[in-house]
């Protein structure tokens, strides 16, 4: 009996993402890994999401992610897939890791992209308050926990090799907390 034995690379769709200019404008469709190769512009989001008393989620990425496996991340994260807004990606990655819909969404700020975002203009969102449990999507996530400012500060100082290298950038930046008047 004859049978196709299918390899690892067959099993997976490859994402396809825009390259963009230094301004932020469409120039080509690539698929992901290539843009990643070549160190192209390219576009991600993060979505930040809260509990009642404003402390901020990260997820622990699942042992099966390429990157950072087992490395405790910002709420939601991802790439922006061709001919999606930014907003539509924050949406779709919320879904897709918590199945989550969030009752509105705030843009704070785009990051420019350059060696320090990967390459990736960064739009960040604030996703608002989780109001009751989350499912998690075990294929990306292991574990949620949720932190206050002077947790997530002291995480950054003395241990910064369990958290991504996004959430140091970001923090460094201080986008990560509601500014609570």
């Amino acid at each position: 009996m004859n049978q196709k034995v299918k390899s690892h690379s067959d099993t997976l769709k490859e994402n396809y993402l825009e390259v963009m200019d230094s301004a932020d404008r469409p120039l080509a469709v690539l698929p992901e890994t290539e843009i990643h190769r070549q160190g192209l512009l390219h576009r991600s989001i993060i979505a930040l999401l809260y509990d009642r008393q404003f402390r901020l989620l990260l997820k622990k990425r699942s042992l099966l992610q390429e990157l950072y496996p087992g490395r405790w991340d910002l709420s939601s994260t991802g790439h922006v897939l061709t001919g999606e807004s930014t907003i539509s990606a924050a949406l779709r990655q919320m879904h897709t890791t918590f199945s989550f819909q969030p009752r509105k969404l705030k843009l704070i700020t785009t990051l420019k992209a350059d060696l320090s975002t990967n390459f990736e203009f960064i739009s960040i969102f604030d996703a608002g308050r989780i109001l009751s449990p989350l499912e998690l999507n075990t294929r990306e996530v292991e574990d949620i926990v949720y932190v206050t400012k002077q947790d997530l500060r002291m995480m950054v100082r003395e241990s910064p090799e369990i958290i991504t290298p996004a959430v140091v950038r970001i923090w460094r930046k201080d986008l990560l907390f509601p500014k609570l008047v």
